[in-house]
């Protein structure tokens, strides 16, 4: 019972007391006035009573609904919860089915959009692999499209015609309205690996059409087209940084178009970097009309023209490498040799091997000097060169007949990082650094043994790049003859710890080496 229940339940028994209760209704009409002067008050307690006794049991209700509520926030599991839910769950493989049970009991546990309960690289790196079109699509709709550009990479590296139904799909339904082009970045990177050049040219025409608008996300297509560095608000310290202006925005997109497309199609690659060079010539190719020219057509002038000049990043360069790598155009390396020195950017390892190769092969005297600049100026630079560099160079140098330019660049090869790397075992001497640490432990000298291991296994991937430089100098020298000498270099390779189990033109130099040296065919001298 309420709390002042007895307190009313007592006054109606004095009031009972005082006057006896009536039979019926009929007859309280014919009881004197003191009789209903006291039946007023016991009316007016009891309706009182009842009228309380209701307000006790609706505030009674309404605190145990607050109660109940309150629990049920008491028991909401936080993002990071539900997070190691969904990773748990897609560390156990599960279908389509389980996956999304799980992840709607999470987001309802969560209390948060099931977009905000997975991780989205994780999900579409493992769905990418395990599902068929239409269950990605059904995932893509339990998130909203979530990560869309993300899923349409990932799978156009296992299977263009997936790649192409989810972006067909995704376009219909929202999901690439806003994201900066990334998702048609995704798709074109998709059809440049395949070899599809009429889709892929008009999605790239898209991506100008967008830079031009100024809704380009720069680190999105980065991401979308698997460029390692992509991530520009990290080194923006965190500002949202990688919204550029129009000319920044179409560097950006021929940048990337550049790196596209040397992977399948170098030649498109060519003539994409000779574009962003020098631009579009007399007419505009894309059409696209430029802001404040009311629907006139302005031209795409390059960067390196005089109001306009910009330098190019190094990554720009090493995807035109690789494009005039797979086109085999000795010119067009020059041209980026030479765009290079002009932008004061210096080579890397990987560009100095390819134009190094490109340009010393026609045997000319004048190329091998081209090739020599391009390897002493990264050098001088400090970089550091790994053995298909160093092959490269002295292939140069061989191909022009300057063997004994070669032996040198042989020799200084052999005081190069990499051919002083070695394997080592774990031990727990301390070295004279480590004397004066006092927190240096057993651990401390695994983890470091950990990075050397890894450091001499790059080492040895090296020495194995640098082994067709023996092969080179031994038939250069075997052609100038001086097949002596050839041994020699042989015996050189040897000692230095670099051998070539598959390499058929060092044994076959090899071969000639002991033939003309007067060899009975056994093994090497």
């Amino acid at each position: 019972a309420p709390r002042r229940a007895p307190a009313r339940a007592a006054a109606t028994t004095r009031w009972r007391a005082v006057v006896p209760p009536v039979a019926s209704t009929s007859t309280r009409t014919k009881q004197d006035g003191e009789g209903l002067s006291r039946r007023r008050p016991f009316a007016r307690a009891a309706s009182s009573a009842r009228d309380e006794a209701g307000q006790t049991s609706s505030g009674d209700e309404t605190s145990s609904s607050a109660h109940a509520s309150a629990s049920r926030v008491e028991d909401r599991i936080t993002r990071a919860e539900a997070l190691r839910r969904t990773d748990a769950q897609l560390a156990r493989r599960p279908s389509l089915s389980v996956f999304l049970a799980t992840l709607e009991e999470t987001s309802r546990a969560a209390g948060l959009p099931p977009a905000r309960c997975v991780w989205h690289n994780k999900l579409w790196k493992y769905a990418a692999r395990r599902w068929s079109l239409p269950e990605l699509l059904a995932a893509l709709k339990a998130v909203d499209g979530a990560g869309f550009a993300e899923v349409v990479r990932l799978s156009g590296e296992r299977a263009s015609a997936t790649a192409l139904g989810l972006f067909r799909e995704g376009r219909a339904l929202g999901w690439c309205d806003g994201d900066g082009g990334a998702a048609a970045a995704a798709m074109a990177w998709t059809h440049d690996g395949a070899r599809q050049g009429a889709q892929a040219d008009a999605l790239w025409g898209e991506l100008h059409a967008l830079a031009d608008a100024g809704e380009i996300d720069a680190a999105a297509i980065r991401k979308a087209g698997g460029v390692k560095d992509w991530d520009l608000r990290r080194k923006n310290n965190g500002t949202d940084a990688t919204r550029l202006s129009v000319f920044e925005a179409r560097v950006e997109v021929f940048g990337l178009e550049v790196a596209s497309k040397a992977r399948r199609r170098p030649r498109a690659a060519c003539a994409a970097y000779a574009r962003l060079r020098d631009g579009d010539g007399d007419e505009r190719k894309d059409g696209i009309p430029g802001d404040g020219d009311e629907g006139c057509d302005i031209l795409w002038r390059g960067v390196a023209r005089g109001a306009t000049r910009r330098k190019l990043p190094r990554r720009v360069f090493t995807a035109a490498c690789r494009a005039a790598s797979g086109a085999r155009d000795a010119r067009f390396a020059k041209r980026v040799a030479v765009d290079m020195a002009m932008d004061d950017v210096t080579p890397d390892s990987y560009v100095v091997a390819s134009l190094s190769s490109l340009i010393g092969k026609s045997g000319l005297s004048d190329d091998a000097d081209a090739a020599g600049d391009i390897f002493a100026s990264a050098r001088d630079a400090g970089v550091p060169l790994g053995g298909a560099a160093w092959s490269c160079a002295v292939g140069a140098c061989c191909r022009a007949g300057r063997v004994d330019e070669a032996l040198s660049l042989l020799d200084e090869m052999r005081d190069a990082p990499f051919m002083r790397l070695w394997p080592s075992c774990p031990t727990e001497t301390k070295s004279d650094e480590d004397e004066e640490d006092e927190t240096f432990t057993k651990t401390s000298s695994l983890e470091r043994w950990t990075v050397d291991a890894r450091a001499a296994r790059k080492a040895e991937a090296e020495r194995r790049a640098a082994a067709p430089a023996y092969a080179q100098a031994m038939h250069a020298l075997c052609d100038a003859g001086r097949a002596r000498e050839a041994l020699a270099v042989h015996d050189d390779m040897i000692s230095a710890g670099v051998y070539a189990p598959a390499n058929p033109p060092h044994y076959r130099a090899l071969f000639k080496a002991l033939r003309l040296a007067g060899g009975d065919g056994g093994s090497p001298p």
